[in-house]
């Protein structure tokens, strides 16, 4: 049989979404494997790849002949998949069956075929926060059904839990776990949900992130995520050839599968979601040890969080950020925070991300939480939207290709930024020369790079320029860079080594002779009169008349984030480090006027 202008679709309104490729012949008794991958691929010597995926919680398939009718379709939706089993024809005409062997590009193999896939278990009490001793009752929608269940973050099986024999009395912090197992049919996925009960009123300001799976093989020793063999504490190295830490590499290879949830203060369901979690932070992921508890930086890891389709959901759905315009989310950063950030008062790249946000400028949407793991507290910690891709695609409904720049290459072509930066790394390019000025500014949104130089500014944002940025465009023609900030928790003073009296217009030029784009690009701005007439029209703006860098505004949002932070930080720390309220604000105001004036942005 000839596939030529045979088709494969996932849209019932769309049937010829995707075609075989042409030439493919499928011989008597053969078999052709097709994957449904959304790479649309279709190589010399190997599997086509479609243009769309599949769901794993079903969705419509419709197989097309070359006169565009339906030769076999799954209408409305093939049934719910699982990771362990295929689905199956299991006879001559329609009839399916989940798999336990799979045998792709081979027949089916029938043996100990199920039936049906079991529902989840569910239980009569919802994840969430509770002062007393609670009971939950389970239950598995299929008669004949047993519901095995866990408190220690494993997956429940044949093997591995207790049988549920009646209602469970839980006294403290639990993350419980049950499955559902019958003769003959698919085990159910995990139901997961933890139970905060008991907590002190100290981790009850702030909502909580939970991460439940199984210690030793997907989060600590031996196998885990935060598995740590041997070296020694301080920018860990290995000592022997058998040492390892798994959270210092990256990739795919070092994701392990958790269940996900965030359990509001209000009582509302918030969400649980299979994901895949990975350690993060290029600069403290090498640092990181397992110690006794998270409250110092050493042992206080940066993670993050991916959904996908082998773990549930492509994406989340939630809106933990309501005002974000970013309604979907594939990953989700669990950030810690560096330095005295990262651990009091933990708040400060929130702020700067806020305040940039309130100058009109695009910054990621974050909020606090407690995280919790297997139901054990282990920090406070700042949930983030991350600038990828496919974030500025739904953030401008943009179908296009992006460029992003995080220190270097990231995502897409590098060629417009490189020449931006050759451009003001040459000193014959005069900035007071208007044609040399709109050169760079047709590249460059330069009231984006105003805005994020007066927040950067006020801030005194340290560990900066020379890292912790993120610079942007869309793939198309007349598309300007736009920078986004990132890591921006070494402000506001840190460390006693940058204080409220530091020039950081001084710091900024420091680094033009190593090279950093955002000083080569000021170092030449600087000179430019209509630069700094935007920047003073900028001051004007955000400086006055309740702007962004007011000091009304900035203590409003500071007094809105110590509300959440100051308890769960004492808590942890025995104290709370409040010098943005005591010294920032009553001085850096007038301190950075005169930079201002120095700079040429306010009469002097």
């Amino acid at each position: 049989v000839s596939l030529d202008n045979w088709t494969l679709s996932d849209d019932v309104a769309q049937p010829d979404k995707w075609r075989f490729p042409s030439g493919t012949v499928l011989g008597s008794n053969a078999y052709y494997l097709v994957m449904a991958t959304g790479l649309n691929l279709a190589p010399t010597n190997a599997s086509p790849h479609t243009n769309f995926k599949l769901s794993s919680k079903g969705e419509y398939l419709g197989l097309y002949d070359n006169l565009g009718q339906v030769r076999c379709a799954f209408a409305p939706a093939y049934p719910t998949q699982s990771v362990a089993y295929s689905l199956g024809r299991t006879g001559v005409g329609d009839e399916y069956a989940y798999l336990p062997y799979v045998t792709p590009g081979r027949e089916n193999d029938t043996n100990d075929a199920c039936a049906g896939l079991l529902p989840v278990p569910q239980a009569d009490v919802p994840h969430g926060f509770y002062d007393a001793p609670i009971s939950v009752v389970l239950s598995v929608d299929e008669p004949g059904a047993q519901i095995i269940w866990t408190t220690n973050g494993t997956v429940p099986t044949l093997s591995n839990g207790v049988v549920y024999a009646g209602p469970l009395a839980l006294t403290q912090p639990t993350p419980l776990r049950a499955r559902g197992f019958k003769p003959g049919y698919v085990p159910s996925e995990p139901f997961t949900a933890t139970y905060l009960v008991g907590l002190t009123n100290a981790l009850k300001t702030l909502p909580a992130i939970c991460l439940v799976g199984d210690e030793e093989r997907e989060l600590f020793e031996p196998h885990g995520l935060m598995a740590i063999s041997g070296g020694y504490s301080n920018w860990w190295p290995a000592t022997e050839v058998d040492h390892y830490n798994n959270g210092t590499p990256t990739g795919r290879a070092y994701e392990r599968s958790v269940s996900a949830e965030f359990v509001p203060l209000d009582g509302s369901a918030g969400f649980t979601l299979g994901a895949g979690l990975r350690t993060a932070g290029q600069g403290g992921r090498g640092s990181r040890r397992r110690g006794p508890n998270w409250a110092q930086q050493t042992y206080k890891y940066d993670l993050r969080l991916y959904f996908r389709s082998v773990y549930g959901q492509p994406e989340l759905t939630y809106r933990l950020f309501p005002s974000s315009r970013v309604k979907e989310l594939k990953q989700l950063a669990i950030k810690s925070g560096f330095w005295d950030d990262c651990i009091n008062p933990a708040l400060k790249d929130e702020l700067f991300r806020r305040l940039m946000l309130d100058t009109g400028q695009l910054a990621s949407h974050g909020r606090h939480a407690n995280l919790f793991i297997n139901g054990v507290f282990k920090s406070y910690y700042n949930l983030i939207e991350r600038p990828k891709q496919d974030y500025f695609q739904r953030y401008f409904n943009s179908t296009n290709d992006w460029e992003v720049l995080k220190l270097g290459v990231t995502e897409g072509d590098a060629t417009t930024w490189n020449s931006m930066v050759s451009f003001a790394k040459f000193a014959y390019n005069d900035p007071t020369n208007y044609t040399a000025y709109c050169w760079l500014a047709d590249r460059l949104d330069v009231v984006n790079y105003a805005d994020y130089l007066l927040v950067s500014v006020y801030s005194n944002n340290s560990d900066w320029p020379a890292n912790n940025w993120i610079a942007a465009r869309e793939h198309v023609a007349g598309a300007k860079f736009f920078y986004v900030p990132w890591d921006s928790g070494c402000s506001f003073g840190y460390n006693g080594a940058m204080t409220v009296t530091n020039n950081t217009f001084v710091r900024i030029l420091s680094f033009v002779a190593g090279g950093a784009p955002y000083a080569l690009y000021y170092n030449f701005l600087r000179g430019s009169p209509e630069f700094r007439l935007i920047c003073a029209d900028r001051v004007q703006k955000h400086f006055f008349n309740g702007g962004a860098l007011t000091d009304e505004n900035v203590s409003n949002h500071y007094a809105a984030l110590k509300a959440g932070m100051f308890e769960p930080v004492r808590y942890q720390q025995r104290t709370y480090n409040n010098d943005v309220e005591t010294n920032w604000l009553p001085k850096r105001r007038g301190i950075i006027f005169q930079h201002f004036k120095d700079e040429g942005y306010w009469p002097a």
